[in-house]
């Protein structure tokens, strides 16, 4: 596979070596990089300085100018690697998400009441979907999911919808992996046809307080679902702050208490945020959520494949960056809750295990089967997920480790300077979500 270099480098001759060229039509501000092992390692190569040709070093020369290098001999420093790494790892589309759709989130403030759900209250804690906003985030949907995005299972989610309007309760335990799981969900099921958008409005998530009292942008798209929302508790909050909380998660059970007996279908992201290459930590379902399990008839999982807004640890929503991929949402059968929970537990041999923990990871194992499996080997074609996926990838690591002793240099330097992000905490409230679930649920 060629590796294609978009900007103001079509001026540069073709690299044999690399297999380098510059279309007619391209972004000034843009790169893009083909996805197969052969071509990335062709890249690293010419990065370390292997190529001795006068086109490849040209071509270096401007790479480099691009991302702030100052000449070619520069090239194996480790902070002009990493700039270059950083560069070409980051989603196609170049943009970030307000960048790309300002009118959207424009026009979604303009029309979003600011004082509704602002502050959460023990009043409020149940938040009925304002809709208005609905077709500026079904175009941009449509715009990110690529053709062949679609359901599966969708005859489960029909049974699980036949439940409810039967009496019993039903939940959904689903992955997690973006801001967009939501409103890509909804938009799919628009798509369906009437009866799968009133299978949508049947669905309540469970969310956290910070989605509607943070940035207007994200509360524009929060309110625009039903969601009963919780709220954490911690050691530094005030007695007052604590005694709000306590307040807020009573009602949250009452009001889930009364919404489970007039048809409705919760869904609940088990692992309490957003799962984050090479966070491995982000992976685990919450061991609470056993408890809320129990207080359900029937559940099922869902699992995800395809990533429209990969998650970052550095930057609000709107600052993330979007790609195009094909999004797929498996709805996995229906299971009578106490059968499930009775038979998970028979094959716990341990009695000194852990049990709850030992029932959630074995949801999160037919979680992940339905779909992407974040705890598997990375695919290097996702490795464009994140910036700091590069050294989380197995194949990465493989790679560089085939590749002589200078970038085995590099690989360790690399690895010192992710290792700390790759760790960092989450902002906007993300670890904090996951704090209330166990609140919530202990």
């Amino acid at each position: 596979m060629r590796i294609f270099v978009r900007g103001s480098l079509k001026s540069a001759k073709f690299c044999t070596n690399l297999g380098v060229f510059a279309p007619r039509r391209a972004n000034r501000q843009r790169f893009a990089v083909g996805q197969s092992a052969a071509a990335l390692t062709a890249l690293h190569a010419a990065l370390a300085g292997e190529f001795v040709q006068n086109s490849v070093q040209k071509f270096s020369k401007k790479l480099l100018q691009r991302v702030g290098a100052q000449a070619p001999n520069h090239i194996v420093t480790l902070q002009n690697v990493i700039r270059v790494l950083q560069w070409l790892s980051m989603p196609a589309m170049r943009k970030n998400l307000y960048d790309t759709y300002p009118r959207v989130f424009d026009r979604s403030v303009e029309r979003s009441d600011p004082n509704l759900f602002s502050v959460t209250t023990p009043e409020n804690v149940f938040q009925e979907a304002q809709k208005q906003n609905r077709p500026l985030f079904r175009y941009m949907m449509n715009d990110l999911m690529q053709h062949g995005s679609g359901i599966a299972g969708y005859e489960n989610l029909k049974e699980m919808g036949r439940l409810v309007d039967g009496g019993k309760s039903a939940l959904i335990l689903s992955a997690h992996f973006s801001n967009f799981d939501v409103p890509a969900l909804y938009t799919l099921l628009y798509h369906r046809g009437e009866e799968g958008r009133r299978l949508f409005e049947k669905i309540i998530f469970i969310a956290g307080r910070k989605l509607t009292e943070g940035p207007r942008e994200v509360k524009a798209m929060a309110e625009m679902f039903n969601r009963v929302v919780i709220t954490a508790k911690g050691v530094n909050m005030t007695p007052e702050e604590i005694q709000l909380a306590l307040a807020i998660n009573k009602a949250s059970q009452k009001a889930i208490a009364k919404l489970q007996k007039e048809g409705n279908i919760f869904l609940l992201y088990p692992t309490g945020t957003r799962s984050r290459m090479g966070d491995a930590q982000t992976y685990n379902g919450i061991r609470e959520i056993y408890n809320y399990m129990r207080k359900f008839d029937y559940f099922m999982c869902c699992g995800i494949a395809g990533i429209i807004l990969p998650a970052r640890d550095d930057v609000p929503m709107i600052g993330e960056y979007p790609r195009k991929d094909r999004v797929t949402y498996s709805f996995g059968p229906v299971r009578k809750t106490e059968d499930y929970l009775a038979e998970i537990e028979a094959q716990l041999y341990d009695e000194n295990s852990d049990k709850k923990q030992f029932v959630i990871d074995k949801v999160m194992d037919q979680i992940y089967a339905l779909g992407f499996d974040p705890r598997k080997a990375m695919p290097l074609a996702q490795v464009k997920y994140n910036p700091y996926a590069i050294y989380a990838s197995n194949a990465y690591r493989n790679m560089v480790e085939n590749m002589g002793q200078g970038l085995k240099n590099m690989r360790t330097k690399v690895a010192e300077q992710f290792s700390s992000k790759i760790s960092q905490p989450v902002v906007n409230g993300t670890r904090n979500f996951r704090e209330a679930l166990k609140s919530f649920f202990e």
